[in-house]
């Protein structure tokens, strides 16, 4: 980034990390431009969101992996639709491997959150989809705390 060290007292990034080659750059260009003890959020694919774990990681496995012979990196580029048909670069995280990039980098962690989920992230699947609209937007919100499709870190420098 065109910007000089300790240059910002927050840092911001809201689903766009989780599309570049190499997240670990990223962080360290942000932690660079942020001054001692500046606050960095980040928002990026939860790998053990109900919407990964069933819609992609079986799924599209099941269903497209076996006749297309996709990869599962091919078969992530799927979810950002576009109407160029474009197949961006998609990476999914665990909490785990969230906090270790980020404390690899020399960032301290003070929270990662699990949010998100909505009817739209449940399992595309014709025969039960038509009857998620009966379920409480509380009960997906609840449930959105665990199994939901973004994490949000909160990390310091």
């Amino acid at each position: 980034m065109p910007f000089d060290d300790a240059s910002f007292d927050v840092a911001y990034s809201n689903g766009v990390l989780h599309h570049v080659p190499s997240i670990e750059q990223a962080f360290s260009e942000v932690h660079r431009v942020l001054e001692p003890g500046g606050d960095f959020y980040v928002l990026v694919y939860n790998k053990n969101s109900l919407f990964y774990r069933i819609t992609l990681a079986i799924w599209y496995q099941i269903i497209h992996g076996y006749r297309h012979k996709e990869t599962l990196q091919e078969q992530l580029s799927r979810i950002e639709f576009n109407e160029a048909d474009e197949r961006p670069i998609v990476n999914v995280y665990s909490k785990r491997e969230l906090r270790a990039l980020l404390q690899q980098t020399g960032f301290k962690v003070s929270s990662i959150k699990v949010r998100k989920l909505t009817w739209e992230d449940l399992p595309a699947v014709w025969f039960v989809h038509r009857f998620f609209k009966y379920i409480p937007r509380s009960l997906l919100h609840f449930l959105g705390k665990a199994v939901g499709w973004y994490l949000i870190a909160h990390a310091r420098k």
